[in-house]
């Protein structure tokens, strides 16, 4: 798998534009919902922003993280912004729409939640690796136990990676093992992910991931526009103070002491919101 990390960490920085369909069948009965996200992240800053859009509109928001802080702005319909310290487990430290396509095919849908890219390297890298294979041509797989919180193996998570595109998982089939998994559906879940070259680095253009359960399933469906891959991105991207939120929000500052936060009324600032696109 050191071939695959170090495929993977060719990607630096960038803005990528994710344009997501999520499909629920559940009894033969369909329903579908869309957003977007434009995230913006730089290694070498230790920072990354997502600008988060749905059709519904109090879903809405705008979320930074830095090695200094967190901020969360607009989330579930609040024109408030929030500050807290890295370092504290914050309710509202990381909503669950924000996702990183740096692990894509490496995870199922629900667990691209709750990892950024950094999280799932250190996950994944303490993990059993109990099969890796070179296949015919560009192909190579490998499989990882996955154990439940008392170490007993329940899963596994079978990886098949293209040599030629920096070991890029293309195909993820995550599978229940044992007895306690006779009923599952198989594989629990899927993942396809089609790569694209930009410079250096190989990036994610389309995933389609498939989460299965017994009583239906849910297909996420995303589309990837990648821009400014590897080079340098404005420090003022992550910069708190250029959010621009309505007269009358609050500023809840809770860096100092997450137990007694700062509130204070901000007044909207005169200038334009921050163009990320620009240098």
């Amino acid at each position: 798998m050191s071939a695959f990390w170090t495929g993977r960490e060719q990607l630096r920085s960038g803005i990528c534009t994710i344009d997501g369909t999520t499909i629920q069948v559940v009894g033969g009965v369909y329903s579908a919902k869309q957003d977007r996200t434009v995230m913006t992240f730089d290694e070498d800053l230790h920072s990354v922003r997502y600008d988060f859009q749905s059709e519904n509109p109090r879903d809405n928001f705008l979320y930074l993280q830095t090695p200094e802080f967190v901020a969360i702005h607009g989330y579930r319909g609040s024109n408030n912004l929030f500050l807290g310290r890295v370092d504290d487990k914050i309710r509202l430290r990381r909503p669950p729409q924000v996702i990183d396509p740096r692990n894509l095919g490496l995870f199922n849908s629900a667990e691209l939640k709750q990892a950024t890219f950094a999280e799932s390297r250190d996950q994944l890298r303490a993990t059993d690796l109990i099969e890796g294979t070179v296949g015919e041509g560009t192909s190579s797989r490998a499989q990882l136990n996955i154990r439940s919180d008392d170490e007993k193996v329940i899963a596994q998570r079978r990886l098949t990676l293209d040599t030629e595109k920096q070991f890029a998982p293309t195909r993820l089939e995550i599978v229940g093992i044992g007895s306690q998994a006779k009923d599952w559906p198989s594989p629990l879940n899927s993942a396809d992910v089609e790569w694209n070259q930009m410079g250096n680095a190989w990036v994610p253009a389309k995933a389609v991931m498939v989460d299965r359960t017994s009583k239906g399933s849910e297909i996420r469906v995303l589309n990837l526009a990648w821009e400014k891959v590897n080079e340098p991105i404005s420090p003022e991207v992550f910069d708190w103070n250029k959010i621009e939120i309505t007269d009358g929000a609050e500023l809840i500052d809770a860096r100092l002491d997450p137990k007694k936060p700062v509130v204070t009324k901000k007044k909207a600032a005169k200038t334009q919101v921050f163009d990320q696109t620009s240098k």
